[in-house]
C-alpha cells in the first residue's frame, strides 16, 4: 500500500522467518537531508519506547540497493479503530478497557518527551477485534517535547482535523504537550461510544470555534462522561495533568464521580426552588530496541501483498510485553502525574463543610475573558522574511494564515531548518510547515540576490509552482509562474552556481507562464540540487541572460541595478530540485 510517508510492504526476517511490514521512505525525500534529519530525530526518540501498546519497531537503515531509507516494523494484523467503530459503538467497559489501554501506551511516550499529536481512530489497531490488544501506529508526525528539539518528519500542522487539539490550532498559547494527546484520545473514545464521529471539521472559523467548548456529551454514560469532559476541556490546564491520571480512572470510582456531580446538581435545584441561599460550590481538585539494531534484524525480503496495508510503528526491541495489572495504579494526589504503587482505589474525596452562609448582597459578573488571539497575517509574513537564519539562508512565505504558515526554506544544512522551526513556534505561538530544500555553497549567491531582490521597494514575492521536487534520471521538470508584469524570465541555477537562461522554455497564457525543462546529467554522479527563478519585470534581464559575462556574484548585483533602473513592478520566485 502507500502511505503519507511512503510505500509499505509485506516482508519477513530472512534468518528468522518473522513476518515483518517494511515502510520505503518516499523516493522525494530520499536525498533531502533537512527531512532525513528530523527522521533519525524521530527514531532515535522513540527506539527507547517499549510499551506492548505500542507497535513495535525493528530497525531503520538505508537500503544499499535501492538506495531508500526503510523502516522495518513489528506486522499488526488487524482492522483499524475506525473500522472496528464503524461496526457499531463499544460497550462502556469496551470503551473503558481501550482507553486505559492507550493512556498507559501514551503515557511511555509522554515520559520519553514524545506527544504522538495524530492521535485518531485511523492509527490504532485492534488485533482480532479485541480492544485490549489495541496497538498505537504512525508516530510519524510526533514532537519531541525537549527544549531545543524540532518536530521529526515536518513541522507544520499535525494531525486529522476532526481530532486535533486546540492548542494544535494556535489556541491557548498554541504550546502542543501531552495534554494535546488526551484531547484527542477523548474524541477517540467518545466516537466509539456512539459508533460515529463528533463533528469537529467544518470551514477553519468553525474548526476554531468548535474547540472554545466541550462538546456536548450528555448522550454519553454517567461512568465515562465526567472523565471525558474533563479530557476536552478547551484550555490545557484544565485538562487532566498527564495520561497517568487517564489511565489510572476506574470506571468504578468514574461511576462514583457521575453520582456525586448529579446529587450536587439536585441539591442546588431543591435549594433554588425552596428560596434558600446557595452555598459556595467546593472547588473540586484536581490533580491535575532496539537498540539502533546492534546485531543486524539481517537481509529483509519483499513480499509485496495486493490490497495489503501494513501497520507500522517505532519502538526499541525489548524483552516479553508487560502485562496490565488486574487493577490500575491509581494516583499519589500529593505528587500530581505520579503513580502509587498500590493498586487499591483511592477512596472519594470527603465533602467539604458547609460554608456560613453570607449576607445576601448582588454577586459580580466577572467577564469571560476574550478568545486567545490568533497571530495577524502580515504579523507572519514580515516574521518570516525578517528572520535571519545565516548568511547562506533564505526563508519565504507560501501559504498564511492566521493559524498556519507554509514556508519555503533554503539552507546548505539541516540546523538553520531547526532553528526556525523552534523560533517560529517560540515567537508566533504555532508550528509552521517547513519544506526544506539544502542547497550547495555554489548557490548561496543565488540566495543573497533573492533576498536583496525582494528588499528593494516595489519587489513582491510571486507564485512559482512544480510538479515535483525530486527528479529522476532523464526526468523533465514542469511547472508554472504566475506573474502580472510584462516580462518573465526562468533561470536554473545548478550546483556550481552557473545561471542559465531558461526563459525560451516558457509559453504564457495570460499570467500563467508554463515550462517543460529538460536537464542533462552526463558525466555527473550523485543527486545534484538546482534552483528555479522566476523573474517579473518590465523588460528582460540582460545580466542573468547566458551570454552576459562575469562571476555569479558581479552578475547577480548587475542584475539588481538593472531591475531597479527599469522602475515600475517587480517580482520574484524561487523553488528547490534534486535531480537523481
Amino acid at each position: 500500500a502507500k502511505g503519507g510517508m511512503g510505500e509499505i510492504y509485506r516482508g519477513h526476517a530472512i534468518e528468522t522467518g518473522d513476518p515483518v511490514a517494511i515502510k520505503l521512505i518516499r523516493a522525494d525525500m530520499a536525498d533531502n537531508e533537512a527531512a532525513l534529519a528530523l527522521f533519525r530525530r524521530e527514531a532515535s526518540a522513540l527506539n527507547r519506547l517499549h510499551h506492548e501498546a505500542i507497535v513495535r519497531y525493528f530497525v531503520f537503515s538505508l537500503d544499499p540497493g535501492l538506495q531508500r531509507h526503510y523502516l522495518a516494523m513489528e506486522l499488526v494484523e488487524g482492522v483499524s479503530l475506525s473500522v472496528l467503530c464503524g461496526r457499531g459503538p463499544l460497550s462502556v467497559g469496551d470503551a473503558h478497557g481501550l482507553l486505559c489501554r492507550v493512556a498507559s501506551g501514551l503515557l511511555a511516550a509522554h515520559e520519553r518527551g514524545i506527544v504522538h499529536r495524530d492521535i485518531s481512530p485511523d492509527n490504532i489497531i485492534v488485533e482480532d477485534g479485541n480492544v485490549t490488544n489495541a496497538r498505537i501506529i504512525d508516530f510519524g508526525i510526533a514532537r519531541s517535547t525537549r527544549v531545543g528539539d524540532a518536530t521529526v518528519i515536518g513541522s507544520g500542522f499535525a494531525g486529522k482535523y476532526n481530532y486535533v487539539s486546540p492548542e494544535q490550532l494556535g489556541l491557548y498559547g498554541g504550546d502542543v504537550t501531552g495534554r494535546s494527546d488526551i484531547y484527542s484520545l477523548a474524541l477517540v473514545i467518545v466516537q466509539c461510544l456512539r459508533g460515529k464521529a463528533i463533528d469537529m471539521g467544518g470551514s477553519q472559523f468553525e474548526i476554531i470555534e468548535k474547540r472554545r467548548s466541550v462538546p456536548d456529551l450528555s448522550d454519553i454514560d454517567a461512568r465515562l462522561r465526567p472523565l471525558l469532559e474533563r479530557m476536552l476541556q478547551p484550555d490545557p490546564k484544565d485538562r487532566p495533568v498527564s495520561m497517568a491520571e487517564v489511565a489510572a480512572a476506574p470506571l468504578s470510582e468514574t461511576s462514583r464521580a457521575a453520582k456525586r456531580e448529579s446529587a450536587k446538581r439536585e441539591a442546588a435545584l431543591q435549594t433554588s426552588t425552596s428560596g434558600a441561599r446557595k452555598q459556595p460550590a467546593a472547588k473540586q481538585s484536581e490533580s491535575s530496541s532496539l537498540k539502533w539494531a546492534i546485531g543486524s534484524i539481517g537481509a529483509l525480503a519483499f513480499l509485496g501483498a495486493a490490497g495489503f496495508v501494513g501497520y507500522l510503528y517505532f519502538e526499541e526491541q525489548g524483552g516479553a510485553p508487560q502485562t496490565r495489572p488486574r487493577d490500575p495504579p491509581k494516583l499519589d494526589v500529593d505528587r500530581p502525574g505520579g503513580l502509587q504503587p498500590s493498586p487499591s482505589i483511592a477512596p472519594a474525596p470527603q465533602a467539604p463543610e458547609p460554608a456560613i452562609p453570607a449576607p445576601a448582597r448582588p454577586v459580580p459578573v466577572t467577564p469571560a475573558p476574550p478568545p486567545p488571539s490568533i497571530a495577524p497575517v502580515d504579523r507572519v509574513i514580515r516574521y518570516i522574511k525578517g528572520y535571519d537564519g545565516g548568511a547562506c539562508f533564505l526563508a519565504l512565505p507560501v501559504a498564511i494564515t492566521g493559524t498556519s504558515a507554509d514556508i519555503d526554506a533554503f539552507a546548505t544544512n539541516a540546523k538553520p531548518f531547526e532553528a526556525l522551526d523552534e523560533a517560529f513556534n517560540k515567537a508566533i505561538g504555532f508550528e509552521a510547515n517547513i519544506d526544506g530544500g539544502q542547497v550547495s555553497s555554489g548557490q548561496c549567491a543565488a540566495l543573497g540576490f533573492v533576498r536583496q531582490f525582494l528588499a528593494k521597494p516595489g519587489a513582491a514575492l510571486a507564485r512559482l509552482a512544480i510538479a515535483k521536487s525530486v527528479l529522476a534520471r532523464g526526468e523533465p521538470a514542469s511547472g508554472s509562474a504566475s506573474m502580472g508584469t510584462k516580462h518573465v524570465g526562468l533561470f536554473v541555477v545548478d550546483e556550481e552556481g552557473s545561471i542559465l537562461d531558461a526563459t525560451g522554455r516558457l509559453l504564457a497564457a495570460g499570467k500563467e507562464h508554463r515550462f517543460v525543462l529538460d536537464f542533462d546529467k552526463s558525466g555527473r554522479a550523485g543527486p545534484q540540487p538546482a534552483l528555479l527563478l522566476a523573474i517579473g519585470s518590465a523588460q528582460p534581464v540582460r545580466a542573468l541572460t547566458a551570454s552576459s559575462a562575469g562571476g555569479h556574484s558581479e552578475r547577480y548585483v548587475a542584475a539588481l541595478r538593472e531591475i531597479e533602473a527599469q522602475g515600475g513592478q517587480y517580482e520574484i520566485a524561487v523553488k528547490y530540485l534534486k535531480l537523481q
